[in-house]
């Protein structure tokens, strides 16, 4: 059973047309937008593609900082001491009385087919906080970066996180171990998840983004109302 099918029958189990059993989200302020920091660089890793990424993430100002966390196609990021439980119930396009994602969806069985894999600026994080020309990576931008960079597991001021260098002209960016924020509060120190704009090709409750451990630094797929950082490119 996949992770999608999972989580629809734990919120199917509440919609018994009994409102008082009813999964409701819990209120919190929405944040505002962040804009670019003045330190905020495009690194040129002298990728073919000619995508440069930046420095940081949304809503640091150092590189070593965790930033901003975010769900799937939502474009206001919660600091990691949020009250925002990221559940399906709090995820802006999923429908918890149906069961069903309302938007960014290609299979009838998972919710409202509208065929969009790849996120609009409206709804590209990256863009709608840092502005143009900044943007969230494709799944190909995050294969051209792991292709062309080695990877190390380090520390940057007492943070822990991944430092890819350019096989091309030595050139490096670092990337905090953010791990995630989920209905059961925050994951970190460990691993390092962000998102891209691409919907997961066989199973819409998921999208695709840039993972790593201390061992490795590859691409992998998430539940999309997981809470996970995110860090620019500009093409």
């Amino acid at each position: 059973m996949s992770v999608f099918c999972l989580s629809a029958m734990l919120v199917a189990s509440c919609s018994d047309g009994d409102t008082r059993n009813k999964p409701v989200a819990p209120k919190v302020e929405e944040p505002a937008l962040i804009p670019a920091p003045a330190n905020a660089e495009a690194v040129d890793l002298g990728l073919p593609s000619g995508t440069k990424w930046a420095n940081l993430n949304i809503g640091a100002t150092k590189p070593e900082d965790y930033g901003v966390y975010f769900a799937w196609a939502e474009t206001r990021g919660h600091a990691g001491d949020t009250k925002r439980k990221f559940d399906l119930v709090s995820y802006k396009w999923f429908d918890v009385e149906k069961g069903v994602y309302t938007r960014y969806c290609a299979d009838a069985s998972f919710g409202q087919v509208d065929n969009i894999k790849f996120l609009p600026f409206e709804d590209d994080a990256a863009r709608a906080n840092w502005g143009e020309p900044w943007q969230l990576p494709t799944f190909d931008d995050i294969l051209e970066l792991v292709d062309n960079t080695t990877h190390e597991w380090t520390t940057l001021n007492g943070v822990e996180g991944c430092k890819l260098t350019s096989k091309i002209n030595g050139n490096s960016v670092f990337f905090p171990a953010t791990g995630c924020l989920g209905g059961n509060g925050i994951s970190t120190g460990e691993y390092g998840y962000y998102w891209s704009l691409s919907l997961y090709p066989s199973d819409a409750g998921c999208a695709r983004g840039f993972f790593f451990t201390p061992e490795l630094a590859r691409t992998s797929g998430s539940m999309r109302h997981i809470g996970r950082t995110v860090r620019p490119v500009c093409k």
